[in-house]
């Protein structure tokens, strides 16, 4: 079964234990490690017996002899009631023999397996989604919605108080995988203290010094000037720090969603540039206006629109094909910014 959004808080919480295993998988690394933590606490009530009641194993090895999971399955402790055994680098494929000891799995353990991102046609991915009494969760690249919803629920449960304009900021500028979003929102929350209420301003010194190294501004900004090679290399950074492709070309495109926006305000003659630069929520940041600017007077709407289509189109490439996502990143910078006359 495939755990819907919805029906995610629940399932970490109990309704985990309905299923003999479980596949969490997606192109958040971080955040599929952070679920297998949580679904292993769960399991593992004292700290001290971890070391007997957490087993990890290799997709590989269990492929090859699938013995040696049943018996770790078929093996009690006295130490501990149920153990948690953790399989990781799932392949995409799965063979029958492997299916059936998930499926014959009667006894007190969970099982966990941890893999990256999966297509629909995988057989792995397949199997959990269909199967009744497995399941499938998926972890992907939180976007504005998850993170509002994030700092939400995160400055709720410390009852902190944000003022107006607080959320919108914070959306707007904490991008990335789920570790360094909540390491972020940490941040704040350790900024405010015993006040109960954090501002705008406050949230912006905490941000912006961050802002160079964890959003993609560096990266627009050498493709809106044309410089490739620092766009590769600042591309290779993210991706090197654990950033999808996904993710980045999702930004990209909200980036220029952003400079549409104003551009038709302007063409439309429904505001000057100034006034729609200030109908902007959230606002642009003070540092990056000139980099916006650029952007926005380099590009003529049909090629904006473009840009748009084709970040929009290399992300479903990214989910359905078996093609390296480097090589669909690629194939969309050298038609939208080296190959195209601005």
């Amino acid at each position: 079964m495939k755990i819907l959004p919805k029906q995610e808080a629940n399932f970490l919480d109990k309704d985990f234990r309905n299923y003999k295993a479980i596949l969490v998988y997606g192109n958040d690394s971080s955040l599929v490690s952070e679920r297998t933590v949580s679904l292993c606490k769960k399991v593992i009530a004292d700290k001290d017996s971890e070391v007997f009641s957490k087993v990890q194993l290799n997709y590989g090895d269990v492929v090859k002899d699938p013995s040696l999971l049943v018996g770790y399955l078929s093996s009690n402790s006295l130490l501990c009631k149920s153990k948690c055994i953790i399989i990781d680098e799932v392949e995409s494929s799965i063979n029958k023999e492997l299916k059936s000891v998930f499926l014959d799995n009667h006894f007190n353990n969970i099982i966990i397996l941890k893999s990256g991102e999966l297509t629909p046609s995988s057989s792995t991915r397949k199997c959990f989604e269909s199967e009744t009494e497995l399941a499938a969760l998926p972890c992907y690249a939180i976007d504005e919605r998850g993170v509002k919803d994030l700092v939400l629920k995160r400055m709720c449960d410390n009852h902190i108080r944000c003022e107006p304009g607080v959320i919108d900021y914070v959306v707007s500028h904490l991008r990335g995988e789920y570790l360094s979003i909540s390491s972020e929102i940490d941040k704040m929350i350790l900024c405010v203290g015993n006040k109960g209420v954090i501002s705008v301003r406050e949230v912006e010194e905490l941000l912006s010094g961050s802002s160079e190294k964890n959003t993609y501004d560096r990266l627009i900004r050498f493709l809106v000037n044309g410089d490739i090679a620092s766009a590769e290399n600042e591309f290779f950074k993210l991706a090197s720090s654990g950033v999808h492709v996904i993710a980045i070309s999702r930004n990209i495109a909200n980036y220029f969603v952003r400079v549409l926006k104003i551009k038709e305000l302007v063409s439309q003659n429904i505001y000057s540039e100034t006034e729609a630069f200030h109908s902007l929520k959230p606002p642009i940041f003070f540092k990056h206006l000139e980099d916006f600017r650029k952007a926005l007077h380099k590009y003529s709407i049909v090629q904006i629109v473009n840009i748009i289509e084709s970040c929009t189109n290399l992300e479903i490439e990214c989910k359905t094909t078996n093609i390296s996502p480097l090589l669909c990143w690629d194939k969309v910078v050298y038609k939208l910014f080296v190959h195209q006359k601005a």
